[in-house]
């Protein structure tokens, strides 16, 4: 029976983290300042909607446009949480295989 001693993990193109801490952050950021910029524009449409004033249409359009664009990078930052959670799992399911393998060889030696 011949034991392997060193086994060589790689988990996707490298070991080495794809993306800082910061970049979390600051998509956090800017996600959020879309949507500020949204709600700090709303009392233009919404006062011109109560009105009647001509100029409705197009800032309800614009405030419309801000929202879908606000939706998109919440929607790409959750795509990428979720990419990295699954990443972070596997990872640790193959870990944890390796340990109860491992675990269960030399319990075996010993018996």
């Amino acid at each position: 029976m011949e034991i392997q001693k060193s086994v060589m993990l790689q988990f996707g193109a490298s070991t080495a983290r794809t993306r800082s801490p910061e970049a979390f952050e600051n998509a956090m950021k800017k996600a959020k300042g879309a949507v500020g910029a949204g709600l700090t524009t709303l009392a233009g449409p919404a006062g011109a909607l109560l009105t009647g004033g001509g100029s409705g249409t197009s800032a309800l359009s614009s405030l419309q446009q801000q929202q879908q664009d606000a939706n998109m990078e919440y929607l790409k930052l959750q795509l990428e949480v979720q990419a990295e959670n699954r990443q972070y799992t596997t990872l640790s399911n193959v870990l944890k295989s390796r340990h109860d393998t491992a675990k269960a060889a030399i319990n075996n030696l010993r018996t």
